[in-house]
């Protein structure tokens, strides 16, 4: 898998992207969440999808448009806890299927498919696809990034085109996050309902508050 990582981020009018250190030490503030933020990047990426080709063939989703989500999400988690967000370095993931692996499974797929021209278009699609994926990859754990994420990927299962092993690393950076004593929240972005058993464990044995919000699913401490 490929992990990348940017140690700091961009503060813009109306949403504070303070990032806070791990560190149990640093000093508390009492109007702030330390928050970690997992991002379930294909269901994201899915649901996006979704919604866009009602009304656009285009189904590569801009970094802009990532970034604007992700603004929206903590604007809005911070107007209803009435507290300020701090994402904790180190905490914050964006998990995702490789697109190299996918493009090389993808490429048997289609050959068992097309043929001749046609074949030809479907893989120059496909690997414009896959390009505009690396490039959205990079460019959310890139240094020009706003928040401090780190692309983590994950392989497919056998002869399939979905992934294999993302629900469970999810899991486990959810369930690090939360035993980390400078973190007093994880907050998931997903509309997969797979994770609520994570999130029971969660607010079971270490969080005391777990609540669905949107396609966002958190757990949190003090509120």
């Amino acid at each position: 898998g490929e992990e990348r990582r940017i140690c700091s981020c961009k503060k813009a009018a109306g949403v504070s992207s303070t990032m806070a250190s791990s560190s149990a030490a640093d000093k508390p503030n009492q109007n702030s969440l330390r928050c970690a933020l997992v991002v379930d990047g294909a269901n994201f990426i899915l649901g996006w999808h979704g919604y866009q080709r009602p009304k656009t063939d285009k189904v590569n989703m801009p970094y802009q448009v990532f970034e604007h989500h992700i603004t929206r999400m903590i604007s809005d988690f911070q107007d209803k806890t009435g507290r300020t967000i701090q994402l904790v370095d180190g905490h914050v993931t964006f998990v995702n299927a490789d697109p190299v692996r996918r493009m090389d499974r993808l490429e048997e797929f289609l050959s068992s498919r097309y043929r001749g021209d046609e074949l030809e278009t479907q893989l120059k699609w496909a690997r414009n696809d896959k390009n505009k994926l690396i490039q959205l990859h990079n460019q959310i754990a890139g240094k020009n990034a706003r928040y401090p994420f780190q692309v983590k990927l994950v392989g497919l299962k056998p002869k399939s085109l979905k992934q294999s092993g993302g629900d469970t690393l999810i899991a486990a950076c959810l369930t690090k996050a939360a035993m980390d004593k400078g973190v007093n929240g994880v907050i998931l972005f997903s509309g997969d309902g797979d994770f609520c058993p994570v999130l029971k464990m969660i607010k079971e044995t270490i969080l005391p508050l777990t609540t669905t919000y949107m396609l966002l699913i958190f757990a949190i401490d003090g509120v």
